[in-house]
Parts: structure tokens; sequence; C-alpha cells
């Protein structure tokens, strides 16, 4: 498959489970993207204020201990209001795709993502 991108872009991958954030991150390394994938979501949050201009997109998880990826979304965009923001999460009461905007993200995956569907949105992301 050929690659989405024209040019490099970085993405930050926060996801406590190291499984999942290393599928992400080689699916991502896979499409060209540079890749920085944390699993602690206080020390990613803490990496993204020391380099808030790195990245073009963050892929965060939802439930994870000490920070939820809403409160992880809402601290950067702070920094970054326009910056984009994937959430993707095994189960959630309180986030959906129908209300995923309202928190400040810019698209929600259910897991298992559809690789395709979660490449096809990262790019259409970036590349505006």
């Amino acid at each position: 498959m050929a690659s989405r991108l024209a040019t490099k872009r970085h993405i930050l991958v926060v996801d406590d489970d190291e499984l999942v954030s290393e599928y992400l991150g080689a699916l991502l390394e896979a499409e060209s993207y540079g890749v920085k994938v944390l699993n602690e979501p206080v020390e990613a949050l803490n990496y993204f204020k020391e380099h808030p201009d790195d990245f073009d997109l963050i892929v965060t998880d939802q439930v994870m201990p000490g920070l939820t990826g809403v409160e992880i979304t809402q601290a950067i965009l702070e920094l970054r209001p326009t910056l984009p923001v994937l959430l993707i999460t095994g189960y959630s009461e309180k986030i959906s795709a129908v209300n995923a905007e309202s928190f400040g993200l810019s698209g929600f995956f259910s897991k298992p993502i559809n690789e395709n569907l979660f490449l096809d949105r990262i790019s259409n992301l970036v590349s505006c």
C-alpha cells in the first residue's frame, strides 16, 4: 500500500497498554509517520508541554491511570487549540463518536480499531 503522506508528520501516541501502543506505533510508522509512543499519561502530558510544537496529531487512549484521554486532550488543547486529537477506547460511558467533538476531540475510535478508517482519518487531519 502506498503511503498517504507527502511530507513526514509527527504523532504522539499515549496508551498505558504497551501492546496497543506498540501496535499503533508500528501501524503509523509503516505509513511513514514519525511516532513518539508513551505509556504513562502524566509523562506524556509533561513531554508534550516540553515539546508542544513537535507534533501534528495526538492519539490517546481514554481509560488510563493518572489521567484520562479527555483530561490529556483538554490540557494539550490549552497549549495548541487547533491540534487534532484522536481518542481510542475499549470502553467509555462518557464519550462516544456522537459527542466526541464536544470534548475537543477530532475523532473517536472503538477498540479494536478499523485500520483503514483510522489511517484515513489521520491522513485527512494532518494534510489540512
